[in-house]
C-alpha cells in the first residue's frame, strides 16, 4: 500500500486528474482518495512509488510520499467551504 499527501488537490476535478494519472501507470490499482486530509492511498503489486509519483506530478500536483495516510472517507469540496482549484 503506498500512501501520498497531495496538499494541492483541492476538488472533484483534482480527484479525476489523480485518477487518471494512477491508472495510466497500473489500470488495475486500486485507489482511495480523501480531500479532507489530503490522501491518495494506492495497492498495486505493478509499480512503484516513484511511478505513481512522477505521474501525479505529470498531472499536475505535488505528491509527498507518506508513511501513513488516515482514509475518514472520499469526500468533494465546495467553492463555500474551501478554495479549489475549478473556481
Amino acid at each position: 500500500m503506498l500512501n501520498f499527501r497531495v496538499q494541492d488537490m483541492t476538488c472533484g476535478h483534482c480527484i479525476r486528474a489523480i485518477t487518471a494519472a494512477v491508472q495510466s501507470v497500473d489500470a488495475d490499482a486500486v485507489l482511495q482518495i480523501d480531500l479532507t486530509t489530503h490522501a491518495v492511498r494506492i495497492e498495486s503489486a505493478n509499480a512503484s512509488a516513484e511511478s505513481f509519483r512522477e505521474s501525479i506530478v505529470t498531472a499536475g500536483y505535488t505528491p509527498e510520499l507518506a508513511t501513513a495516510t488516515p482514509m475518514a472517507g472520499a469526500e468533494s469540496c465546495t467553492s463555500a467551504s474551501r478554495k479549489c482549484c475549478c473556481g
